[in-house]
């Protein structure tokens, strides 16, 4: 490598504040590059500050820090549904293939009476947590409900660590944090929408629509006419 030992992040972003895969490729090693391609990015500048990736939430403690020493690998509803009465539900989900390096989305939208109103699907790359993939659903979920101008809405995941840091009842220091900074700013721009946990039982149709999200070889989302094979799986 041949950066200053007090270079930033930014160096490595092209304008577009992506990154700029022809210089991290030229100074990093293969591995090393695809792991920071890897890596999310906020859609807006941020700050930078340190994380330390040996433990899942980014900040060091001292017994990860022994077990790196030692050479060790480790492996990777709401209070008063009253107060929500006639709220749109829109439920997400992403399905995982490590094996293609691939990731499903998907995101379902109904009524007050359970009435589908939206579905949509898409693909993404893996970035190698699932957490991950569970935040990036969230906002395509958020995108598309924006896009179709739908609220007010309960956005219902079943990752519990998500929606906690979504919610500011839980701190991550580590690679997510930016996907859920932006999916706080939403939230604050769009004071109609909530983000609420429930058990993976409760969330089949969106696990299911992420997993049909590889039958597609594009982003698809659904308003007014929708397949019979999406509705069956809506249903």
């Amino acid at each position: 490598m041949s950066f200053p030992e007090d270079s930033k992040v930014a160096l490595l972003l092209n304008t577009n504040n992506e990154w700029d895969t022809s210089i991290i490729r030229q100074h990093f090693t293969s591995l090393e590059a695809e792991t920071i391609l890897r890596i999310p990015l906020p859609r807006v500048e941020k700050e930078d500050h340190l994380i330390w990736h040996y433990e899942k939430r980014g900040e060091y403690t001292v017994k990860s820090g022994y077990q790196v020493a030692l050479g060790l690998n480790f492996p990777d509803s709401l209070s008063s549904s009253s107060n929500f009465t006639g709220w749109l539900k829109l439920n997400v989900d992403a399905a995982v293939y490590k094996s293609n390096n691939k990731a499903g989305i998907g995101a379902v939208i109904k009524n007050s009476d359970g009435k589908l109103t939206a579905a949509a699907v898409k693909t993404t790359s893996y970035k190698g947590d699932v957490e991950i993939a569970e935040a990036e659903a969230i906002i395509f979920g958020v995108e598309v409900a924006l896009e179709a101008r739908l609220s007010p809405i309960i956005i219902e995941s079943n990752s519990l660590n998500i929606v906690n840091m979504v919610n500011k009842k839980l701190h991550s220091s580590s690679e997510v944090c930016w996907l859920i900074s932006d999916i706080q700013d939403t939230l604050v721009k769009n004071e109609k929408f909530v983000v609420s946990h429930i058990p993976g039982s409760c969330n089949v149709v969106a696990h299911n629509l992420a997993k049909c999200a590889f039958d597609f070889d594009k982003t698809m989302v659904w308003l007014e006419k929708i397949p019979n094979s999406i509705l069956c799986i809506c249903s």
